[in-house]
C-alpha cells in the first residue's frame, strides 16, 4: 500500500497537466488543463467568477495568446470571442474560414489575433482538438477579458508595471511585452 501512494500521485500529475490551458490571456479561475468537452459543462468548462479577473485589451492591436500543452494531441485549435450573453463576437483564429488553425503543427502554442471589434466582460475561449479520442473530442481554456478602444495607462502593462517612453517596465517577478507573464 505504501508504494501505492507515490505511484497514484504520479499518475494524477500526469493527467492533471496533460492538455491546454490559456498562460495570455491568463485563463479563468481554476486555470485547470483538463477541462474537456465531454465531460464538463458550458463553453468553458467552469463558471465565471463572481469578481472575475478581467484582462485588458485594445482593439486593433496585435496580441500573441499563448498557452501551455505537454501533449500534442491530434488536430488543431481555435480561438473565439464570446460576449457575456454567449454570443460569438469574432473568430480570432483561424481568419481563413476554416474551421481549425494549428493541423499543420500540433505543437504549436502560440497564435497572434487581432480584435476588430470592442467587447466589454467577454471571454476568449481556446478550444483544441484531440482527434484521437473522437472526432468531437476538445479540451478548452478561457480567459475573461475587456476588449477596449483605449485601455487605461495603469492597466496598459497588465497591472503589473509601469509605461515609460511608450514601453511597459515590468515589476518584479513579471515579463513580456506588457509585464503578461508571472
Amino acid at each position: 500500500m505504501r508504494d501505492v501512494v507515490p505511484l497514484l500521485s504520479l499518475t494524477l500529475l500526469a493527467v492533471c497537466d496533460a492538455h491546454v490551458a490559456l498562460t495570455f490571456p491568463e485563463a479563468r479561475y481554476p486555470a485547470l488543463d483538463f477541462l474537456d468537452t465531454s465531460r464538463t459543462m458550458g463553453p468553458c468548462g467552469v463558471p465565471k467568477q463572481r469578481i472575475p479577473h478581467y484582462t485588458s485589451l485594445s482593439v486593433g492591436s496585435t496580441y500573441n495568446f499563448t498557452w501551455r500543452m505537454q501533449y500534442p494531441h491530434q488536430g488543431g485549435y481555435r480561438i473565439i470571442l464570446m460576449d457575456k450573453d454567449g454570443t460569438t463576437v469574432e473568430e480570432l483564429a483561424p481568419v481563413n474560414g476554416m474551421e481549425f488553425a494549428g493541423t499543420d503543427d500540433q505543437t504549436s502554442q502560440s497564435q497572434n489575433v487581432r480584435f476588430t471589434r470592442a467587447c466589454s466582460e467577454c471571454t476568449v475561449i481556446l478550444e483544441r482538438q484531440a482527434l484521437e479520442w473522437g472526432k468531437s473530442y476538445r479540451f478548452r481554456s478561457c480567459a475573461d477579458v475587456n476588449v477596449l478602444e483605449t485601455i487605461p495607462e495603469d492597466d496598459q502593462c497588465s497591472g503589473h508595471g509601469t509605461v515609460v517612453n511608450s514601453r511597459c517596465v515590468c515589476e518584479h517577478g513579471h515579463t513580456g511585452d506588457i509585464c503578461q507573464y508571472k
